[in-house]
């Protein structure tokens, strides 16, 4: 299949060098068209919508938010550790919101150590209540290794959310100077990473403009115009190799 492809086309650098290592692809051959993450924002947002949000985050407390799926790779796990061993964000009374199905050791972790419910499962969401999530959030957390591109972070920015993310995979491409990158052998620094972002939007101190900045690189309409020279770039291959 790769070797009769005239293109592949994938959404991050590290993703294309993936694919050339795993399948012997030429790098010539790959082509990169990140994904764009513009839509966010434009959902209406519904009665039901705010009722749901109330059921996830009762009381209206402050929280972290991930939007993750059960792969192990994503690495869901070490982020609860993080904040339920942080000391200093369960006196401020911090939750973590979870959007997305989970791995039955994440449920089994949080049912064995967080008597005082902080951790918060909300399944799937409609994208009204998704959008809710985001613009309230203090920051979105990913931890995945591996990540191949990761909409959520690209989603975040767009909505002018601080991303703490792991430093692995396609993260620190996608983020680039706008996040915070860490490593994933210290769930100390991590710990602190998120102690430190809460301080500062306790006090109304973040500047949502590099991540807004950064944000702008990614639009469906910069997507769709790089597939369509693609396209046409096949389209002239085919038409020249006919003459």
């Amino acid at each position: 299949m790769v070797k009769r492809a005239r293109r592949i086309v994938t959404d991050s650098s590290y993703t294309s060098s993936a694919i050339c290592r795993r399948f012997s692809a030429p790098p010539g051959k790959v082509r990169v068209i990140p994904l764009g993450g513009d839509h966010i924002g434009r959902q209406p947002v519904s009665g039901q919508d705010e009722r749901r949000y109330g059921e996830i985050n009762a009381g209206d407390l402050d929280y972290f938010l991930s939007i993750a799926n059960p792969r192990p790779h994503k690495n869901v796990l070490f982020a609860v550790r993080c904040l339920l061993g942080s000391e200093a964000l369960r006196k401020r009374k911090v939750r973590y919101v979870l959007v997305g199905q989970q791995h039955p050791s994440v449920h089994a972790y949080v049912k064995a150590n967080d008597p005082e419910g902080r951790i918060r499962f909300a399944g799937e969401v409609s994208e009204g209540l998704l959008c809710l999530l985001y613009e309230r959030a203090v920051a979105l957390v990913c931890t995945s290794r591996g990540e191949g591109f990761c909409l959520p972070a690209v989603e975040g920015m767009r909505m002018g959310l601080p991303v703490i993310a792991a430093n692995d995979g396609a993260l620190p491409e996608v983020l680039g100077p706008a996040g915070r990158l860490l490593s994933l052998e210290d769930e100390g620094i991590w710990q602190e990473a998120l102690e430190h972002i809460h301080a500062i939007k306790k006090r109304g101190d973040w500047d949502p403009s590099p991540v807004l900045e950064r944000a702008r690189r990614f639009t469906w309409a910069n997507a769709a115009e790089k597939t369509m020279a693609l396209y046409e770039e096949i389209h002239s291959e085919a038409h020249a190799a006919d003459i």
